[in-house]
């Protein structure tokens, strides 16, 4: 990255920063040593990257500052899957694209007085082959002796799309995105109404409140998948459906402070949907409540800590029911749970979609830190030592297949669940010179 700063005319300050950034990745699994290495090998490897010039340039008025300026950004997307064999996790695939977003944009702050504060602005882009889009924005603040509170309403536009789907099994497992330029109009959108206040004290404590509502159009979401454990997790999101969302929420944020004594915390409480043809539900990776506590101790040199999270439990489809037509013999290497040896041979109907719950989600993470040590605070040799999931609980990520199984001649499904590792301990060493 590159910045630039000069004086420009009327007294303004000219900002001109440019900047490329990029992210390879790739994932190999070999198969069968004793062929040719075309024949031993799976393989998925492509990039993102992006190239940004932005030119913008501030004044100051007397009762508030305007902001103008230009932006020019290039998206590349370049993912190779043609040669993937992890049938579970993509459809091969091959795709390369490339995108510009050129925009000009103009806003600004003016004060109404003593406590009001005004902002509005508008954006125009054109995406290179997609169009041209506005985006405005308008914003009310107030300003109080000890608090804050603000109120606004914006529109966006984006020209990216993911290849990844959230609602597979197989999302539990990776925590990256894939990204690609979409290919073609119209563009997703993002409509939003948004409400804050915040205040704090001299005595060290802050309350942070946020309200939002949120309409987003234009998506590119696959169709609601007839078997959840055979969908795959990345594919063109170009072969998927134009779909809809909304989210609404309110989340706030504390922290107090006291001498040795520090505490901090957020509690989140949201509604999200998406409709995909005729058919609206929750993401498989909402949950409607999420807190989080933690606080921290100065003793000495030591600085002891802890961390609590409770969630409530993510949406899944239950199977309703199921249908015996028989049993089969096991196939060498296939894992079943039940008893005799033999695999279930039915049918199984699955309920709504999304309509069931995982169990909540609870944990409790402690840690201890040894604080700086030597003459100069500049050397720093820290041991510290981590225990994540005291609770000891096999907080559950997802379902897997439900194992229908023969009890005493009689049919029961018996689910199966990822679920993170009970315990975790981590111990080591920091050392900075």
């Amino acid at each position: 990255m590159a910045h630039y700063r000069d004086r420009v005319a009327g007294g303004g300050v000219l900002d001109i920063t440019s900047g490329h950034s990029r992210f390879d990745y790739g994932m190999l699994e070999l198969r069968r040593l004793d062929q040719p290495v075309p024949d031993t090998q799976s393989m998925v490897a492509g990039l993102m990257a992006e190239d940004r010039l932005d030119a913008r340039g501030t004044w100051s008025l007397p009762r508030g500052t305007v902001v103008a300026g230009i932006q020019a950004i290039r998206f590349t997307g370049d993912h190779d899957h043609t040669r993937a064999d992890f049938k579970d996790v993509l459809v091969p695939h091959a795709i390369w694209r490339r995108g510009w977003r050129v925009g000009a944009f103009a806003n600004t702050e003016r004060s109404l007085g003593d406590a009001w504060v005004v902002r509005a602005g508008l954006r125009a882009d054109w995406f290179a082959g997609l169009g041209v889009a506005l985006a405005p924005l308008a914003e009310l603040a107030r300003t109080g002796e000890w608090w804050k509170a603000k109120l606004g309403v914006a529109r966006s536009h984006q020209m990216l799309a993911s290849l990844r789907d959230e609602e597979a099994i197989g999302a539990s497992a990776v925590a990256y995105d894939l990204m690609v330029p979409v290919e073609r109009g119209p563009l997703p959108s993002n409509t939003e109404v948004t409400a804050g206040w915040e205040g704090g004290g001299g005595s060290g404590w802050r309350v942070r409140l946020d309200a939002y509502a949120r309409r987003m159009g234009q998506l590119r979401l696959p169709e609601i998948p007839d078997d959840l454990f055979e969908t795959p997790l990345f594919g063109d999101p170009e072969q998927r459906a134009l779909a809809s969302g909304t989210a609404a929420g309110i989340e706030a944020s504390w922290s107090w402070s006291a001498g040795p004594l520090a505490s901090f915390g957020s509690y989140r409480w949201g509604r999200v949907t998406r409709t995909v043809d005729t058919v609206s539900y929750v993401p498989r990776f909402h949950r409607d409540h999420e807190l989080e506590f933690g606080a921290a101790l100065q003793t000495g040199r030591s600085t002891w800590s802890a961390r609590l999270s409770l969630r409530s439990g993510q949406p899944y489809t239950p199977v309703r029911a199921a249908v015996r037509f028989g049993a089969r013999e096991l196939d060498d290497g296939e894992y079943y749970p039940g008893p005799g040896g033999y695999a279930f041979d039915g049918l199984l109907f699955e309920d709504e979609y999304n309509t069931g719950c995982l169990r909540p989600y609870r944990r409790l993470d402690i840690s201890w830190r040894l604080g700086a040590v030597g003459p100069e605070r500049s050397r720093r040799i820290a041991p510290f030592v981590s225990v994540i999931n005291l609770f000891l609980l096999p907080n559950p990520l997802a379902v897997e297949d439900p194992n229908p199984v023969i009890v005493d001649d009689t049919l029961q499904l018996r689910r199966h669940y990822s679920s993170q590792f009970p315990l975790v301990v981590f111990a080591g060493v920091e050392f900075r010179l």
